[in-house]
């Protein structure tokens, strides 16, 4: 009868049995990846926690505006019961937004910083452009009043008809002005001009048709006339923070070169869209991406860095190593579809440059 082959923890401990289960390991996991098809969780995707945290940022400034505005001690401050609404509806939409992107990464200082930076942007901003949105309309309605004094049978009130379309159109450029500065914290927080760009188009667009919403909801007509002034507003200031959440997760999909899917791990159906090179991957809060709560995951694991047209991955000479397709390798060009593990996290790698 034949001996068994005894294994003791002394051997399990050596590099390379080590490293040969590992590689075995890694490879069950490509072909895994390889198979499956990597389902998003809703609360995951982009087109949810942006417009959720616009929704939240603006019904807070609406909630926050009423409660100061009833304050004597702020309507006897000149020009800043006019403004408020503006730079509350803009400072608080664009620290939510900021905030998100952390958050979903499981990422706290980076959602903390993003949040503040989201904050203060759109704060500037705001008080740059409420002033604008004010005064269009204030303007509007000078001349408007002014063209009424003067006809004794005016075409135009100030208040009806053709007043009302114009002053309405001067709200909607003064949100749009507004919505340009709230998306920006994501594209600061990263340092990406190209995500920079997105945040200011996707605010824009939905600042406009935000705006736009706004003005339908307070214009004193039959269709909404049966609904209290309160939830009218509401129902626009939430329009306004939904519809650039929208935008700025619709803009980010359509400009996507390359991102990975995370096939397994904490964040698992999570899509990440490379904005910057070069991006660090490890457990340390100081990494660009986290992937904690794993001891073979190194502080700064690996690098992703742009290579002209692709995606360059260099191991930082960790312990564990970094797999690719089931192989550990120290630098590598990535394709459309190989996978790569660090410890037990997998991340499969898409890219619109698809495999020659």
């Amino acid at each position: 009868m034949a001996a068994g082959l005894a294994v003791s923890q002394d051997d399990l401990r050596e590099g390379e049995v080590l490293e040969l289960l590992q590689e075995e390991q890694s490879q069950d996991d490509m072909a895994r990846a390889s198979r499956s098809v990597i389902k998003t969780p809703i609360f995951r995707s982009p087109f949810f926690y942006y417009p959720f945290a616009g929704v939240v940022g603006s019904l807070s400034a609406f909630a926050v505006s009423h409660v100061l505005l009833g304050m004597s001690a702020i309507q006897n401050i000149p020009i800043l019961p006019d403004a408020l609404p503006y730079l509350l509806a803009s400072s608080l939409t664009g620290f939510f937004i900021g905030m998100s992107y952390g958050l979903i990464l499981r990422h706290l200082p980076k959602a903390v910083l993003g949040g503040l930076i989201g904050f203060s942007i759109a704060l500037i901003w705001g008080a740059l452009t409420s002033g604008i949105a004010e005064g269009l309309q204030f303007y509007c309605v000078d001349v408007l009043q002014t063209i009424h004094e003067s006809r004794s049978d005016p075409i135009v009130k100030p208040y009806s008809g053709v007043g009302i379309v114009l002053r309405s159109a001067a709200g909607v450029f003064g949100w749009m002005c507004l919505g340009a500065g709230v998306a920006l914290g994501p594209g600061l927080l990263l340092r990406s001009k190209n995500l920079l760009n997105i945040g200011l188009i996707a605010g824009t667009v939905g600042g406009a048709f935000g705006g736009l919403v706004l003005a339908v909801l307070n214009a004193e007509t039959e269709l909404v006339s049966g609904i209290a002034l309160p939830v009218r507003e509401a129902a626009g200031y939430g329009a306004f923070g939904l519809l650039v959440g929208l935008m700025l997760a619709a803009m980010q999909l359509a400009s996507r070169e390359a991102w990975f899917i995370f096939a397994k791990g904490p964040i698992k159906g999570k899509r990440l869209v490379f904005f910057q090179s070069p991006i660090t991957f490890g457990s340390s809060v100081s990494s660009d991406i986290r992937l904690g709560g794993d001891p073979e995951i190194d502080p700064r694991h690996f690098t992703l860095s742009r290579e002209g047209l692709r995606w360059l991955l260099t191991d930082n000479e960790t312990q564990h190593g970094t797999y690719v397709n089931g192989h550990r390798l120290h630098r590598c060009l990535l394709s459309d579809n190989d996978v790569v593990t660090v410890g037990t996290t997998v991340l499969k790698f898409k890219s619109r440059r698809k495999r020659n």
